[in-house]
């Protein structure tokens, strides 16, 4: 069997037919395979597991072995994954087809810790894109949240995530902020580069 390139780690709760469509997304990625998919269950009993065209890749389903909450079930998924490249997709948005294509060459630069992209967001207030930054720095981060950078298109190092950069702080409240305190220990310890364009989905509406 193949090593998966990349794990995605989608944590989730009580919300099936999103879930679905998440997952759907990561399969239908374009030119790169196998992708590993770890469902991480905080909370709730394990679902059936999602019946999709699976191709190359591979589907684990897991219960959130640490502390409840987002923060806790990513570290679970962080620590089950088996890629050496570890993305996060919370399980109400979707990718674009192309989205890991054109991000993955970024980790060809040894410095970059941390990818991301610019993301198109729906809401009741229709459709619209947001172009993320090509790289930021620590300095960029401490005058601004930079809200494009959204961790549904965030692509880490696994060597990162359980080494220097960290796993994600399980001791923030409700796990608030939990994604932009990653965006500031990873430009401590490495660079962050995205591709602007909107190649993740975000849905913003009541289930969100």
């Amino acid at each position: 069997m193949v090593p998966p390139i990349v794990s995605v780690v989608m944590a989730t709760r009580d919300r099936p037919q999103l879930l679905r469509r998440a997952v759907a997304s990561v399969f239908a990625q374009e030119d790169i395979q196998p992708i590993e998919v770890v469902l991480v269950y905080d909370g709730t009993e394990i679902d059936e597991l999602i019946d999709l065209p699976r191709g190359p890749h591979t589907l684990r389903a897991i219960h959130n072995a640490r502390t409840p909450g987002l923060a806790g079930a990513r570290n679970t998924g962080i620590m089950e994954a088996t890629a050496p490249l570890i993305a996060f997709c919370d399980d109400d948005d979707e990718w674009k087809p192309g989205k890991l294509r054109a991000q993955l060459p970024l980790f060809e630069d040894p410095e970059v810790v941390l990818t991301a992209t610019g993301i198109e967001i729906h809401s009741a207030g229709g459709t619209h894109e947001r172009q993320s930054p090509t790289s930021v720095d620590l300095d960029d981060l401490l005058r601004s949240r930079i809200t494009e950078l959204h961790p549904s298109s965030f692509v880490t190092r696994a060597d990162a995530l359980r080494g220097g950069l960290g796993l994600v702080d399980e001791e923030l409240p409700a796990s608030y902020g939990e994604d932009y305190d990653v965006l500031l220990r990873a430009a401590k310890v490495g660079r962050i580069a995205a591709i602007p364009d909107a190649l993740t989905i975000i849905h913003w509406d009541r289930t969100s």
